[in-house]
């Protein structure tokens, strides 16, 4: 493909992203809701605009910068204190809960959907992600206790690069001999560590650099913050590949000592990378999404989804709070508000391509589909 047809692409993603994000301003619904309607209608399987397997392994590499800046912008915007005031419940559901429903999700997925049990690790790893980037817009709209916010927020973040890693270790599994298992495991707390020590370390001896007193204005930390966060990223994949996730989500959390000064101008220029990237994201992973690998999924997958939705999230949230403090109600409320984003979009969609290139298609492109229709 060449350089016109990649550029007319991408700014077609764009601009048809931009208005998704519009529309769903205006109706005041998930802008999700428009973007997954207007990527299936560009692609392949709609009126065949453009085929985002024309981006080959630049599809890949756009979407894990894109995912690093985003899981950092949303983890810059958590409050250490306020997770702490919810630090037990917080930390069941990113433990406890992740476990929960990585095996509940597999098994329904194995039992109901008929995945090998393989590829049913994988798609239960996949939906232990949430949607930090669709939770906030909704828990900003609503009112609820500072708590509650502060519960949903936290777990939207931190529970992503453990949900992410955890699909790349069952990744693993399923394209690998058997045996991989231990190695799986030794990889996910080597992934974890390795993450949390360099974004750490980065995030914070970052902190220090930006609230020295200087002539640089203020767009221009931005960007350095921005280049800063890339190369955290990278020099973890360095040390241990996919564990650049974590590193980003830690070094967002530490940075925060060095930003006060001036975060809203930071936050303000991050949120709106995160729109930008969010919109091309979305168009160009449903675009990429089989509409045929979803009608095959049939009542069966459906199930899945509703099992996952009623019965696992539910157990989840009573699980792990029922020593809190939230009422009845906001327990409820907590196992309602559950929703898939761009990182289980974008870990499932690398994961299809990667299970496609060893001879997996067909098993890569029903997970993905099974987990395109959980979001």
């Amino acid at each position: 493909m060449d350089t016109s047809s990649l550029s007319q692409m991408l700014v077609l993603a764009l601009a048809a992203g931009i208005f998704a994000q519009i529309l769903g301003s205006l109706f005041r619904l998930p802008s999700i809701v428009f973007l997954l309607s207007f990527g299936i209608a560009l692609g392949p399987d709609g009126f065949a605009v453009f085929d985002p397997k024309d981006l080959k392994g630049g599809l890949e590499l756009i979407v894990r910068l894109a995912v690093a800046i985003i899981l950092f912008e949303g983890s810059m915007t958590l409050r250490i204190k306020h997770i702490l005031e919810v630090h037990r419940s917080v930390r069941r559901l990113i433990t406890v809960g992740v476990l929960i429903t990585f095996i509940g999700g597999a098994l329904v997925a194995y039992l109901v959907a008929g995945l090998p049990i393989r590829f049913a690790l994988l798609f239960g790893a996949l939906v232990t992600v949430t949607g930090p980037t669709v939770i906030r817009p909704i828990v900003q709209r609503l009112r609820v206790r500072r708590e509650i916010k502060s519960i949903l927020e936290s777990e939207g973040i931190l529970a992503d690069p453990i949900g992410a890693i955890l699909a790349v270790v069952c990744l693993g599994i399923a394209v690998q001999p058997e045996g991989a298992t231990l190695d799986g495991v030794i990889g996910f707390g080597q992934r974890i560590g390795a993450g949390l020590l360099v974004g750490g370390v980065f995030g914070f001896l970052l902190g220090y650099v930006v609230k020295i007193p200087s002539r640089v204005t203020e767009p221009l930390k931005n960007l350095i913050v921005m280049a800063a966060v890339l190369g955290c990223y990278e020099l973890s994949e360095m040390m241990f590949h996919e564990s650049g996730i974590m590193a980003v989500v830690a070094a967002g959390l530490t940075i925060q000592h060095g930003i006060r000064s001036y975060e809203r101008p930071l936050r303000e220029f991050k949120e709106q990378l995160t729109i930008l990237l969010l919109s091309v994201l979305f168009i160009l992973l449903s675009a990429n999404l089989s509409i045929e690998a979803m009608k095959s999924l049939g009542a069966p997958g459906l199930i899945t989804v509703l099992a996952l939705m009623l019965v696992i999230r539910p157990l989840v949230v009573f699980f792990c709070t029922r020593k809190a403090t939230p009422t009845l109600k906001e327990k409820i409320f907590l196992s309602w508000v559950a929703p898939r984003g761009i990182v289980a979009a974008s870990v499932a969609s690398l994961a299809a391509l990667i299970l496609a290139k060893k001879g997996y298609a067909p098993e890569g492109a029903k997970v993905e589909a099974l987990v395109f229709l959980t979001i």
